[in-house]
């Protein structure tokens, strides 16, 4: 996905969750000031996080104008990015204990929802049957990180998004083309690296 396109889907998100928390408005009943303290929190919780990925798309749009883009600004986006995660992390030990036995777990979301020590000892202890994870905290996924070894942990390349037809269609028929006139195929995955 280009920046851009990333861009404006967080941006299409961000406005569609403000919508729901203006639908959560209309139609509670009773006035704002009669909800009790945890649904105003929720309540704020939810324009939260429509609020700064908005203003974080519109600085991200702000960035990509900058040429040359400075070798620090990915740097410090990404740390921003972590920072913003923290408040977020709803794969734990206790939510993790809540699903069923042997569910799986399968995150697809942020890395940083999820506490990679936690979800190894659900998994070792037996409550957990698997693990399918895309996207980790930090990226890329350290090699000394215990998620590569575990035999109840498969791992994909922070791969998962919406196919596109328009550009996944002609990458599959040039891969059948370059099979048939013996080329090597395209994105061919890495044994070596893990993916």
């Amino acid at each position: 996905m280009e920046p851009g396109e990333a861009l404006s889907t967080a941006a299409q998100i961000a406005v569609a969750l403000a919508g729901f928390a203006g639908v959560v408005v209309a139609f509670r009943e009773g006035s704002l000031h009669q909800w009790t303290p945890i649904d105003k929190y929720r309540l704020w919780l939810l324009l939260a996080n429509s609020a700064t990925p908005l203003i974080c798309c519109l600085f991200g749009i702000l960035v990509l104008t900058v040429k040359p883009m400075p070798a620090w600004i990915w740097g410090w986006c990404s740390l921003f990015a972590t920072l913003l995660q923290l408040p977020f992390v709803i794969m734990n030990g206790r939510n993790l204990a809540l699903l069923k036995k042997h569910g799986c777990v399968i995150n697809l979301a942020r890395g940083g929802h999820l506490v990679d020590g936690e979800l190894i000892a659900a998994l070792d202890s037996g409550h957990l049957a698997h693990a399918y994870l895309d996207v980790f905290e930090p990226e890329p996924l350290p090699a000394d990180n215990a998620l590569w070894r575990h035999p109840k942990v498969t791992l994909t390349p922070h791969a998962a998004a919406l196919t596109d037809a328009r550009t996944a269609v002609p990458r599959i028929v040039e891969n059948i083309e370059r099979l048939r006139s013996g080329r090597p195929l395209l994105n061919v995955v890495d044994v070596e690296r893990g993916y």
